[in-house]
């Protein structure tokens, strides 16, 4: 048997032998984005530039006589590279394939060369990151780690079990395996064919008779929702009913149990445009640190969601509100330093020329009800002005010598309590008088700053390690009518991360799909089409 056929054959009774799969060209749907260039061409296009310098080194991979065991394990590992949501033609070309799988080689130290540049790409792909951070997504600044080719060459080369180092490149996160897991899932739908589309028309509601409930059934069935697609046959029966508003919590809507135009839109979404997702999604995972950190928060976006979570293990989950279409908050890192109780605010520049000068314009009490205090600047210090002495009208965005600040107390927009994170993006966490908001499924209603529901259970986690009389100072502060500031010191070293992942996978095994309520995933998505 030659080492071509025994790949091949392996790969067969594996499952995974299907050919190459089709590139971006492939349409995904009407809801598509549009094209970008790929950062690194791909192999079946152009071979990618090297690493590491070329040098003379004994060969690992192959020899005169085809390739070596090792040199198998990685052909095999790198043709399986579809698991990770990467395409295999980026690392082993059907040029690499026609000339090095063979009994025989006629240039054994091209093909060394090749499986070489392979395994490096393919290692600093799916532990790193396929794509760019700063050209494929510009908000996202979460430094990218240095890959060392060298090293990472060294290891493949010494290792005598490859597929074991294979196994260890990708992300260690609970949270990537699962997205991998539903990638599979995923791809069997999309084996049997597109699921049905669900045609226009008068919201669907339960205990209602309508021809298009069977293809909803189908629909939901197809996606391994509980639903027998032929039982009671057009009508929008108790199953059904509850199969929706599963299928709605699971997709960020309101959960009613009726058919409208976004559950509708939602159901329509084609499936490999789903499996684009998933990929892309776990694309931003390789972009996150490796060690998140033994305690840390993650606060997703499109989620609207913050986690705080020990050792990875869940510990608190609680609703979030995040920046506005127009000021949209970004992804970074930092870690929490301080827990300001009764802060006051002093309102960013943006916010103050923006928002509230055109409403102090309109009404000439506005600052006074909203206990909102002016200062401007006297030689080098900040001196506090009555607001009805100044001619409001003469002022706009480019002629404001003002500072608006906001006294601590009910009606602070910061609520009873802050927590500080150092960013250039003067973001920070805090609670917010706001409540109502917290009961909304798109909660885009900041400046950029996370409104969060439940400040309070984050402020006694985070205190929680510290020494009981912090806790007591804290509860003794809030709970009191004193609205004086103070801040706390926090020892522990808490993390704290704000992603833009729209698909993950849930403690209860559920894949969850968000909105891309930032438009930051059409260049992505232009890559990942399946």
């Amino acid at each position: 048997m030659t080492d071509k056929t025994g790949i091949v054959l392996t790969l067969i009774l594996l499952g995974l032998w299907t050919g190459f799969p089709a590139r971006a060209a492939d349409a995904i749907g009407s809801a598509s984005p549009q094209e970008a260039v790929p950062v690194r061409p791909t192999a079946a296009a152009s071979p990618p530039a090297p690493l590491i310098p070329a040098r003379k080194s004994p060969a690992i991979w192959t020899t005169p006589a085809g390739l070596t065991v090792k040199g198998r394990a990685l052909a095999i590992g790198l043709l399986e590279a579809g698991k990770e949501g990467l395409d295999p033609q980026d690392y082993l070309s059907p040029t690499f394939l026609e000339r090095c799988l063979d009994d025989t080689l006629e240039d054994a130290d091209w093909c060394e060369s090749q499986l070489n540049e392979a395994y490096l790409h393919y290692a600093e792909d799916v532990g790193y990151g396929r794509y760019h951070t700063e050209e494929q997504d510009p908000e996202w600044h979460i430094p990218a780690r240095t890959f060392d080719a060298r090293s990472a060459l060294s290891q493949a080369q010494s290792t005598d079990d490859i597929a074991n180092l294979l196994r260890s490149l990708p992300p260690p996160h609970p949270q990537y395996r699962r997205l991998r897991e539903a990638l599979a899932a995923y791809r069997s739908m999309a084996a049997t064919g597109a699921w049905p589309v669900i045609p226009e028309g008068p919201t669907l509601e339960g205990g209602e008779d309508d021809s298009r409930v069977g293809l909803l059934r189908s629909r939901l069935a197809a996606e391994g929702y509980p639903v027998p697609a032929t039982a009671n046959g057009d009508r929008y029966d108790e199953t059904v009913l509850e199969a929706v508003r599963d299928f709605q919590s699971r997709h960020g809507l309101a959960v009613d149990g009726k058919v409208g135009p976004r559950t509708r839109a939602a159901l329509n979404t084609p499936l490999n445009y789903r499996i684009a997702q998933i990929r892309l999604n776990m694309e931003r995972w390789r972009w996150l640190p490796r060690d998140l950190g033994e305690r840390y928060l993650l606060v997703n976006l499109p989620a609207f969601e913050l986690e705080m979570r020990d050792n990875g293990q869940l510990v608190h989950r609680m609703r979030a509100i995040t920046g506005r279409i127009d000021r949209t908050s970004p992804s970074f890192a930092s870690r929490l330093t301080q827990i300001v109780l009764h802060p006051s605010w002093t309102v960013p520049r943006r916010l103050a020329v923006e928002d509230l000068l055109p409403r102090q314009q309109e009404d000439p009490d506005f600052l006074d009800k909203k206990q909102i205090t002016v200062l401007q600047k006297q030689g080098d210090r900040l001196v506090e002005i009555d607001a009805h002495t100044v001619d409001w009208t003469l002022y706009d965005k480019d002629n404001f010598p003002f500072v608006l600040r906001q006294a601590p107390g009910p009606r602070n927009s910061l609520g009873k309590i802050k927590f500080i994170m150092p960013n250039p993006f003067q973001i920070f966490l805090h609670d917010t008088p706001g409540k109502a908001l917290f009961n909304k499924t798109i909660r885009t209603f900041s400046s950029g700053c996370i409104r969060l529901q439940d400040p309070l259970l984050l402020a006694d986690w985070l205190v929680s390690g510290e020494d009981p009389g912090i806790i007591d100072s804290l509860q003794r502060e809030l709970d009191g009518d004193d609205s004086e500031t103070l801040a706390l010191p926090l020892r522990g070293r808490v993390q704290v991360y704000l992603v833009y992942l729209t698909v993950w996978v849930d403690e209860a095994g559920n894949v969850q799909f968000r909105d891309d309520i930032y438009a930051r995933n059409h260049i992505l998505l232009s890559m990942f089409r399946d």
